[in-house]
């Protein structure tokens, strides 16, 4: 027992004597670095340097392609490229200050490998920084993305060890590339323009006193009493919208981005050069800034230059709202009241101009009453919805403009409405004349205000002079089912337009079809004609067709629903496309209407054999087959 207490107690002593020889060598080690200390990272350049030393950067696409450089010009930055324009300070500023911050840990240094990491010569982007004096203060390639927003980086320094690095700074994102994905093909190439300043320059400081503007409807001019804005020439005769007004001041004082920069080579081309839009803000002591701009409302293109030198001259393309919010439709600064046509007290309608007039009734004046057409008169059911939802629309018409200028009044439509006894010289008249100068909707003239030429949008135009098919129903048809029809009668028509009887369905009292052929009744197949005119009964027109040229309806089929009638001239289909005879107007139709030979029609007798089917009657496309002892 003694002697195992003694080697305790040695194997103790032990212990502390190697645990202070541990600690007083610990102790004496130097004291541990960082780890960018303990691990080599490397610059993007031979030396370090602060973002103020660059003057110039040159940014190429992979294989060389796609290059362009961003200088700095006294106090701005200006991207040369296709074309010089003044660049976006705070994205130039990103990029210096992501490759000074950039240390790089070596991953790889064989070349061989440097594919896989997109820093071949073919799949790399390349960066240099250089100072005022040319020297270059960093040279990398740029390939994939290394973790959630890092990037791998070649440096192009001699002096540096080549390989592939990686750095946790977003140089991609720095350049305007995204994120690889792992498998990515086709490399993505780094554009000048997302270097490009889009913010137009203020017009408007706090000292300014009068805003003119000029666009090819009108002229208007706002000027400032105290902290209110009026207008003070040009405007219409109604209210002032001074939240409009506000607006177009707070867009002149700088609230206003661009969507590109164009060329400006393309001024002329662009309608810039004698642009029909101008915007003035005039400060207290008579310095006027202008803006001029143009519209390519069809290509839906707005484009917007300062009507100053500039170095380098720009061109400003914008969305049609922030256009719009620069030099605003009349709408948007005064109050334009709408047309406030009431339901109630509305009898007729009439549109005159289109290709055909078109008129609708109702038997009094209340909402409560169905409209019905009145012109044209096409074998259709009335669109009750439509018809409807055209009173609500004259309610709701307001103009989006006005036009002051010289230019006749050239009408080409008329909408005419008011009460059902109302006669045709009584009735209120909306005129309807050319496109507006600026471009941009319809000239009108309302009965009420003859003196004011208004502007209505294309959209409203094209609702208040619908395709006439727009307010018909297009099923001739529709709500039928075979039970309603009480007779029909199949007739073809020759060369010369005579006609004469293939067969004849009637319905007796008891509900039962026979057939008449050849002067002969037969009692019918229900099942076959109910299927036939089911058929007959899904018929819908798609719009109306030109009767120039077209080809003569072969066949008719007459449909009797007690005392109504509904003649469907048969086309035969050309190129593909199917017409219709409806009340001898032309219809196109994308529906196939069969004509069946009688015979299909025809009940079997006992035997299974078809008593209608005479020598003389062959299979039609509903026909029976003949039976097996036929030949």
């Amino acid at each position: 027992m003694i002697h195992a207490m003694k080697q305790l107690v040695l194997l103790a002593i032990l212990f502390v004597a190697l645990l202070t020889a541990v600690i007083v060598k610990e102790a004496s080690r130097p004291e541990a670095g960082t780890l960018r200390e303990q691990v080599a990272l490397q610059r993007l350049g031979a030396a370090a340097f602060s973002p103020g030393d660059v003057a110039q950067i040159e940014i190429a696409g992979p294989g060389g392609g796609v290059s362009f450089a961003i200088e700095k010009q006294g106090d701005i930055w200006v991207v040369e490229g296709a074309f010089r324009a003044p660049a976006s300070a705070g994205n130039v500023e990103r990029l210096i200050k992501a490759v000074a911050d950039s240390r790089g840990e070596l991953r790889i240094d064989d070349t061989a490998a440097l594919a896989d990491f997109d820093l071949t010569t073919e799949r790399a982007t390349t960066v240099v920084l250089r100072s005022a004096a040319g020297t270059a203060l960093a040279d990398f390639a740029l390939g994939r993305s290394s973790g959630t927003q890092g990037a791998f980086v070649r440096p192009r320094t001699d002096g540096i060890r080549d390989g592939a690095y990686a750095v946790s700074q977003d140089l991609r994102g720095a350049l305007g590339l995204p994120h690889t994905q792992p498998g990515a093909g086709e490399q993505a190439v780094p554009e000048a323009t997302y270097f490009h300043d889009l913010n137009l320059p203020n017009l408007a400081l706090d000292d300014t006193t009068r805003i003119e503007l000029h666009t090819p409807n009108w002229d208007v001019v706002f000027e400032k009493a105290g902290s209110e804005w009026a207008a003070v020439e040009g405007a219409p005769d109604v209210p002032l919208r001074p939240s409009g007004v506000q607006g177009l001041v707070r867009t002149l004082g700088g609230a206003l981005s661009a969507t590109a920069l164009v060329d400006p080579a393309r001024r002329a081309e662009l309608g810039l050069d004698d642009a029909p839009y101008r915007v003035t803000a005039v400060l207290a002591d008579g310095t006027r800034r202008s803006a001029i701009a143009a519209a390519d409302r069809e290509g839906g293109k707005y484009y917007v230059r300062l009507d100053t030198e500039q170095d380098p001259d720009v061109v400003y393309e914008c969305a049609k709202w922030a256009w719009e919010s620069l030099l605003p439709p009349g709408s948007q600064i005064f109050e334009f009241s709408s047309l406030g046509v009431q339901n109630d007290g509305l009898g007729q309608v009439r549109i005159d101009g289109a290709d055909e007039p078109f008129a609708m009734t109702r038997p009094s004046d209340s909402m409560q009453e169905t409209w019905s057409i009145t012109a044209p008169t096409w074998p259709l059911p009335p669109a009750d919805t439509q018809l409807r939802s055209y009173v609500t629309l004259l309610n709701s018409v307001r103009p989006i403009d006005w036009y002051a200028g010289k230019a006749p009044f050239e009408e080409s439509a008329v909408v005419s409405y008011g009460p059902g006894a109302a006669s045709v010289d009584e009735l209120t008249l909306l005129r309807i004349g050319q496109k507006a100068p600026a471009g941009n909707g319809r000239l009108a003239i309302l009965a009420n205000a003859p003196e004011r030429v208004i502007v209505l949008s294309d959209s409203v135009v094209a609702r208040l002079l619908p395709d006439l098919m727009m307010l018909f129903d297009e099923r001739p048809l529709s709500g039928a089912v075979p039970a309603d029809v009480t007779g029909v009668t199949v007739r073809e028509i020759d060369a010369d337009g005579a006609r004469s009887e293939l067969f004849a369905l009637t319905r007796g009292a008891d509900g039962t079809w026979m057939v008449r052929t050849g002067g002969d009744d037969s009692p019918a197949d229900d099942n076959a004609v109910a299927s036939w005119l089911d058929d007959l009964l899904r018929l819908e027109v798609t719009e109306r067709a030109d009767d120039e040229g077209a080809a003569p309806a072969g066949r008719e089929i007459e449909i009797r629903r007690g005392d109504e009638a509904l003649t469907i001239g048969v086309v035969p289909a050309t190129d593909g496309e199917r017409q219709v005879l409806l009340g001898g107007t032309r219809f196109t139709t994308d529906t196939a209407i069969e004509v069946p030979d009688a015979s299909s029609l025809v009940a079997a007798d006992e035997g299974g054999e078809n008593p209608g089917a005479g020598d003389d009657a062959g299979d039609g496309d509903r026909g029976t087959d003949n039976d097996d002892g036929g030949e």
